[in-house]
């Protein structure tokens, strides 16, 4: 019975992972691909919408270049009659744009002051509120802006009228949630329009209320974002930045947010996680099934199997096959008796080899101690990895005091300078061997020797070799003094006969004139008693 608990729990465990992997996979594929699905379908609704916005805008830039061409609406603007030109101005401005969709056009004469309202479409302006639009530019634009509290694309034309007056035209439409249904390019979207990131007045405000999720910097003019909870469910959201707004939003946040259902993406998913549980369940009811037909079949077996093993646990490194096994089984035992064999004659061999690689180790070190040269291995950092007790002298330093320290921490007057210029080449790989010879404050002289400890490796770690030289280097400045005082005796000898030869002649030839001389007075010398020393006694001189 515990065999059938175990396979099946086992089986619920392996069920349990391959619908949660199952379910992770599927999901995050589906996930993937609804995301990829869902950026293009937003790209193209956004792109479209946006498309379509900028279309009434075209439209009301053309309307305004015809009209201001017109040669009707020119012959009336210069009219001196201010009634008779405001009059067959109203008349061609409403005839003109019937059936056009714009809400309202709205006529200002200046300096008059006459102001006519032309509905066109369902008019909500009032008067006061019109009479606020003023033309900036001498040429035609549309511009986004607000009327009131709504918002509005804006078709400015200012023609120039007799008596030195204009005419000003502006065809107004109003941008309402009616307006944004018209330009969204899908059932599946919609539009809204945004200032300083709040819904404004229409444009769909009742399905996106709240502040938007997307905020746009100064220098952006596009910007996405995913499932986001609405009014009626969760969208995904571009939102484009608005140009050409008026002076009454200058300075503002002007954006239009294209809203896209991700119910259809939801739904998919749904349907796909729905799929992985009901396979699971399919599967679990199976899985039982088996893992009573396999218990069945192969409890018998393994209590055997296991018997063989407790025996081997016991030294008995060879089982008999159980009886009544099936072949399988058989198999399994014979083979683990082979294993078994194997492992205690591996176990035999790694024991030995172990006992052989601490006797190498402690021989080794006892080697390395045994040096009274000081040894350092330093690793790819530059810190001290291995030393022996020699080197810790040298830095009078315990053992274990030297480990992971840099040389030039623990002796800088000794690791300083060349050395450490050394220790780098040799562990970045410039240069296989490097020698410098170092003085003491305390007229110690210290040879170091380094070497890479992998010569075939490009760079890593390096060793040091350092050796107390001293009372060999004063040995060689004693031998080296005392063959300086032997060359210079030599050269004192050398120069005195050089010297000697020449003084003897002139000393003869003094004497013999001396001797010849036979005045008395010139025989005695008149320079005192050391100048007759001098010739008297040649002798001295040799």
């Amino acid at each position: 019975m515990r065999l059938f608990t175990k396979t099946l729990l086992s089986f619920a465990a392996v069920i349990l992972f391959e619908s949660l992997f199952t379910a992770l996979f599927a999901t995050n594929t589906i996930e993937a691909t609804n995301r990829n699905d869902a950026r293009r379908e937003l790209e193209s609704e956004a792109r479209a919408t946006y498309d379509n916005f900028n279309a009434w805008k075209r439209r009301i830039w053309k309307d305004l270049i015809a009209l201001s061409k017109d040669e009707r609406v020119l012959s009336a603007a210069s009219l001196d009659n201010r009634s008779e030109r405001a009059t067959r101005i109203s008349r061609y401005l409403e005839r003109s744009f019937f059936r056009t969709g714009y809400d309202v056009v709205f006529l200002s004469i200046l300096p008059e002051g006459y102001t006519n309202i032309i509905p066109i479409g369902y008019n909500t302006f009032s008067l006061s509120d019109l009479q606020s639009l003023r033309s900036e530019r001498g040429q035609p634009y549309v511009e986004v802006g607000t009327i009131g509290h709504i918002m509005a694309i804006i078709g400015v034309l200012r023609i120039p009228a007799g008596s030195g007056g204009s005419v000003e035209v502006f065809i107004v439409k109003r941008v309402d949630r009616q307006f944004c249904e018209s330009i969204a390019s899908s059932r599946n979207a919609f539009c809204s329009f945004y200032v300083d990131g709040s819904p404004f007045d229409g444009g769909g405000a009742e399905a996106a209320s709240g502040t938007l999720p997307v905020a746009l910097s100064p220098q952006d003019s596009y910007g996405e974002a995913y499932r986001q909870s609405a009014a009626s469910g969760w969208y995904n959201i571009a939102v484009q930045r608005v140009p050409n707004v008026a002076a009454s939003l200058q300075g503002r946040s002007v954006v239009m947010a294209t809203f896209v259902s991700n119910l259809r993406y939801e739904n998919r998913l749904r349907s796909v996680r729905e799929i992985v549980i009901l396979v699971s369940a399919a599967t679990a009811v199976l899985m039982l099934l088996l893992s009573l037909v396999l218990t069945s079949n192969i409890t018998v077996p393994v209590r055997r199997l296991l018997g063989a093993m407790r025996r081997f646990q016991h030294g008995e490194y060879v089982a008999a096959s159980p009886e009544g096994s099936s072949v399988e089984i058989s198999e399994l035992l014979s083979g683990f008796n082979e294993m078994a064999a194997k492992l205690h004659q591996d176990r035999l061999s790694m024991d030995r080899y172990l006992k052989e690689i601490t006797f190498l180790n402690e021989y080794n070190e006892r080697v390395i101690e045994s040096i009274r040269s000081g040894i350092v291995v330093l690793n790819e950092a530059g810190l001290v990895q291995k030393a022996n007790a020699a080197f810790a002298a040298m830095v009078a330093k315990r053992p274990e005091e030297v480990y992971d320290r840099s040389l030039e921490l623990l002796e800088p007057e000794l690791f300083g300078g060349i050395v450490a210029e050394g220790i780098e080449d040799i562990r970045q790989g410039r240069t296989e061997l490097r020698g410098s010879v170092r003085r003491t404050r305390g007229r110690h002289v210290f040879e170091i020797k380094l070497y890479p400890l992998h010569p075939e490796s490009i760079s890593g770690p390096c060793i040091l070799v350092i050796d107390d030289v001293s009372r060999k280097m004063e040995l060689e400045e004693k031998i080296f003094q005392a063959e300086k005082l032997s060359s210079l005796s030599m050269l004192s000898a050398g120069v005195a006969h050089e010297i000697n030869n020449p003084l003897s002649s002139i000393m003869t030839h003094v004497q013999n004139l001396i001797f010849d001389e036979q005045d008395q007075e010139k025989q005695v010398s008149h320079l005192g008693p050391r100048f007759y020393v001098f010739f008297f006694r040649p002798s001295v001189l040799s």
